[in-house]
C-alpha cells in the first residue's frame, strides 16, 4: 500500500513537472496562451430560447451549460446559461 501512494506521488509529481515545462515553452516560443470572458444570461421558460443562443453565437460565444433552478417544488424554474469566448 505504501508502495503504491509513493508511486502515485511520485507519478504526479512527473506529470506536473512536464505540464510546466511544456507550458513554459509555449511562452517563451511566443504562442499565446488563450484567455476565457464569460457570460451569463437568464433564459425564458415561456418564449423560445433558440434565437437569443444564435444572436450570442454570431458574436463569439460558446454555450458551455444550462442550469435549471427551481426554488421549492413550486414549478416556477429559471434557466441560466454560461457562456464563453475567447478575449479579443
Amino acid at each position: 500500500m505504501k508502495r503504491r501512494l509513493c508511486l502515485s506521488l511520485a507519478l504526479m509529481g512527473l506529470m506536473c513537472l512536464v505540464a510546466w515545462t511544456a507550458r513554459a515553452q509555449l511562452q517563451k516560443t511566443g504562442v499565446p496562451v488563450p484567455a476565457w470572458e464569460h457570460h451569463e444570461i437568464l433564459l425564458s421558460a415561456t418564449a423560445p430560447s433558440v434565437p437569443t443562443l444564435n444572436r450570442y453565437g454570431a458574436e463569439g460565444w460558446e454555450l458551455v451549460n444550462v442550469i435549471a433552478a427551481c426554488p421549492g417544488s413550486t414549478g416556477n424554474c429559471q434557466y441560466w446559461a454560461y457562456m464563453k469566448r475567447r478575449t479579443r
